[in-house]
């Protein structure tokens, strides 16, 4: 990642990417089956996305995501 380097008078400074201007957007799907009143089955594929805006930061600081997640449930 390259360094950042500071120019002008800004009121404030700070070395966290985080605090800088971005887009974000998480979206994802979730299907469930349920092949009984007592069991169902899910699955979840989530995805979320930063855009750094400040035109400064390097675009390797903004991680995306991908999560799947698998689940049952048993009502007795």
């Amino acid at each position: 990642m390259e360094a950042v380097t500071f120019t002008g008078t800004p009121e404030f400074y700070s070395a966290d990417y985080r605090l800088s201007e971005l887009s974000a957007v998480g979206y994802g799907l979730k299907l469930i089956w349920s092949p009984s009143k007592t069991l169902s089955f899910d699955i979840d594929v989530e995805r979320y996305e930063q855009q750094g805006l400040d035109g400064v930061t390097s675009p390797d600081a903004y991680p995306g995501a991908t999560i799947i997640m698998l689940g049952a449930t048993l009502w007795f």
